[in-house]
């Protein structure tokens, strides 16, 4: 039996095709900037410098898994990934003026109205240590998307958008340096076909929550920023499962849940978050 999975809307999610290889950052289409294509699918909302990483690039600034810059930082998967700054102030800035770059694509196909989706994004937070001992890395609590049924572009950063928050399945700031899974729902209006992620600007232009990484202890009068390396989107229609499966007395399905039951007796069992009984979700 083999498990079928809901079809993945999310063109290239692994950031492996890729164009040609990085030696610049990802072109922004609606900006006349020079830039290339690279990464086959993505490309960014504005013209500041969304980052993608490879294992074929030359220029050792977008290498991985060894990184000029952050040093050892393989992909969650595969040869590929993408870089943005959620947020940033540089130079005393205020929220109305902040610094974000975007990662943008246009889906598969369009979304269909009143049809709920899960969005899953693979990211960790990095910070240059030695570089950039000046700076402030820092970390946001959320990470946002947008979907919308045409392009989000603009010449002037942040984007104001409706957004849905990408967030942790504990919640707090993503400070994780190992890749960690956020995750959302959302249920369509329809016909949104470009998915967007980053950090938008709300109405009041109020500064995000930031909790702060390096260097300790933090440079009050510096410029702070939060970076995250982006892997594997993955957006697709959230329903029952498509194919149920039992192997050894264990079942599971296609939303990425995995239920571990066991059918002995006598037995004693210990997850890694604690819990003891025989089944574990």
């Amino acid at each position: 039996s083999l498990l079928g999975m809901a079809q993945n809307l999310v063109p290239n999610p692994d950031f492996e095709s890729f164009v040609q290889c990085p030696t610049m950052p990802m072109y922004c289409p609606f900006v006349n900037n020079g830039l290339q294509p690279t990464a086959t699918s993505w490309f960014s909302a504005l013209s500041t410098t969304t980052d993608y990483y490879n294992s074929c690039a030359a220029n050792l600034q977008y290498e991985v898994p060894n990184n000029i810059f952050y040093g050892f930082i393989p992909p969650h998967s595969g040869n590929g990934c993408a870089g943005i700054v959620a947020y940033a102030e540089f130079n005393g800035g205020t929220p109305q003026n902040s610094y974000r770059e975007y990662l943008e694509c246009k889906l598969t196909q369009p979304l269909s109205a009143g049809t709920t989706y899960k969005l899953s994004v693979w990211v960790r937070s990095l910070y240059r240590q030695i570089l950039q001992p000046g700076v402030n890395f820092q970390a946001v609590a959320k990470l946002e998307a947008n979907l919308s049924p045409t392009a989000l572009t603009s010449i002037v950063s942040p984007l104001s958008a409706p957004a849905i928050a990408l967030q942790k399945p504990a919640g707090g700031f993503i400070t994780d340096t190992a890749w960690v899974q956020l995750t959302t729902t959302y249920t369509a209006a329809g016909g949104e076909e470009y998915l967007t992620i980053g950090t938008f600007n709300d109405p009041n232009n109020t500064r995000p929550a930031t909790m702060h990484l390096f260097p300790s202890p933090a440079n009050s009068t510096a410029d702070f920023t939060c970076y995250y390396l982006v892997d594997d989107v993955r957006l697709a229609e959230l329903g029952a499962c498509d194919t149920t499966i039992a192997v050894h007395h264990s079942t599971f399905c296609s939303e990425d849940e995995l239920e571990l039951t066991s059918a002995f007796t006598g037995d004693t069992y210990f997850w890694n978050t604690g819990a003891t009984s025989p089944q574990h979700t």
